[in-house]
């Protein structure tokens, strides 16, 4: 998950070079040494399944990269519904970018995914919610007015939501109670009711909308995590609610298992649900969540390489492991490695098209991998 709002000001980034800084992909086959380079291909003509995109609607105001959009995807994620950007205020509501992303999405015959309804993180909240004052009956009640108010306007036009976002703690595997949860619900059970209940309002409003609960780190070594959100949609599917999909974020480097990976897609797939890729992107610096060796500063062509093998194999893992039914697609987070929203923490280059918005051994390994 990214701060939307820091990505238009990364957009004039500029690349640094520094000294040379080169390591091994631990767990590649030999089979799998050399990238195609296909400039014939697009990925939405030779992929199976929806190749989605996520990037600020500002970015496609220019010619390049909104071209580059529009002939290689076909979905793209409008991040666009968070709570404080889109109700500032109760009852204030700011359609602006989710109308023009859906106009965009119109005009060039792509998938719109639509994220995220609820997702209590402190700096996205709106004060009226984490000050909130009244019963619990008349948050719900404020939660649903919100979530139909928005699914109510684009129904019909929005194809997938993110209903419920990251309320599993990262390694502990219990469910996460922030400070203005927990004043309403003390226990699993009554937390999970609520998140129950936001998928039912979300329905209510459009029943034709496929509806995902979206979690990071569920590749993690460390099954924790994994495990607990097996738990958790389990449930919420024996109690009957209108919950149809999974997305997995998959912020991941080039160094991590792909055996975790295997394995995540595997169990994800096993709960008979849609399953997203959701926000994919591959880091250069080991350990996407900023706990690893964060030392590297210059992206070789040795780096770009083992990049590109890493989006492909990815790509062929989510073929080889969730069935076709179940597959609602790959989406990349961010178009360009400036634009990113990992260089709010280090020099980065996890995307697929580099600052000029050309492609990169990534975008290749990923076309590869994405082929039927």
């Amino acid at each position: 998950m990214k701060n939307c709002s820091f990505i238009l000001a990364l957009f004039t980034l500029s690349i640094i070079s520094c000294k040379k800084q080169d390591t091994a992909i631990p767990d590649l086959k030999p089979t799998e040494e050399f990238l195609i380079i296909d400039n014939s291909s697009s990925l939405k003509s030779k992929a199976s399944f929806p190749v989605g995109m996520e990037c600020y609607i500002g970015i496609l105001d220019f010619p390049v990269p909104s071209n580059r959009v529009s002939e290689q995807f076909n979905s793209f994620t409008a991040a666009s519904i968070f709570w404080k950007g889109i109700e500032p205020t109760v009852g204030n509501y700011n359609f602006t970018d989710m109308d023009k992303c859906l106009d965009y999405c119109t005009r060039n015959k792509l998938r719109i995914h639509a994220h995220v309804l609820v997702y209590f993180q402190n700096e996205i909240t709106p004060d009226y919610i984490k000050n909130f004052v009244g019963t619990k009956d008349e948050f719900e009640g404020m939660v649903k007015k919100h979530i139909q108010t928005v699914v109510n306007r684009y129904k019909g036009k929005v194809a997938s939501y993110d209903v419920v976002n990251e309320i599993i703690s990262d390694f502990k595997g219990t469910l996460y109670f922030n400070n203005f949860i927990e004043r309403f619900y003390q226990n699993d059970t009554g937390y999970e009711e609520f998140i129950g209940k936001c998928f039912t309002y979300a329905h209510e409003a459009d029943p034709s909308a496929k509806l995902f609960y979206n979690e990071s780190l569920l590749e993690l070594t460390n099954q924790k995590k994994l495990n607990a959100t097996l738990t958790l949609l389990s449930r919420l599917k024996a109690n009957k609610v209108p919950i149809d999909g999974i997305g997995t974020q998959m912020h991941v480097d080039i160094y991590y298992p792909m055996s975790s990976i295997d394995n995540a897609l595997k169990k994800l797939a096993e709960t008979g649900l849609l399953v997203h890729i959701s926000e994919l992107d591959v880091s250069i610096n080991e350990d996407a969540n900023g706990k690893g060796n964060l030392g590297i500063t210059d992206f070789t062509p040795n780096l770009a390489d083992q990049q590109g093998k890493r989006y492909r194999a990815i790509a062929r893992s989510y073929q080889q492991n969730v069935p076709v039914a179940q597959q609602w697609g790959i989406t990349c987070w961010d178009l360009m490695d400036h634009t990113s929203w990992l260089n709010q923490f280090r020099k980065e280059w996890p995307c697929l098209f580099d600052q000029n918005c050309d492609k990169k051994q990534a975008f290749y390994g990923f076309l590869q991998g994405v082929g039927k």
